[in-house]
């Protein structure tokens, strides 16, 4: 898991050396639009699957939360 993590790290360090701030500002509509379409449209598409099967609307972003909450919880060993 350690070195996963590592891992990981060290992938987004040489991205960063390798991104152009210049670049990264010329793409932050896109990039933003994109995002927040895809939460968006996500969201409205698990919530009515959840109202469909009878959960009320609020109860199905609570249990989204939670899962990713239990997620971490349950890889640091404190569940």
């Amino acid at each position: 898991m350690h070195f996963a993590e590592f891992g990981v790290v060290l992938m987004l360090f040489l991205i960063g050396l390798v991104l152009k701030p210049s670049l990264l500002w010329r793409l932050r509509g896109p990039v933003l639009g994109f995002s927040g379409t895809q939460v968006g449209v996500t969201t409205a598409v698990i919530t009515t699957i959840g109202i469909v099967c009878g959960l009320p609307w609020h109860m199905v972003l609570a249990l989204s939360s939670r899962a990713i909450a239990m997620q971490a919880l349950q890889e640091k060993s404190l569940i």
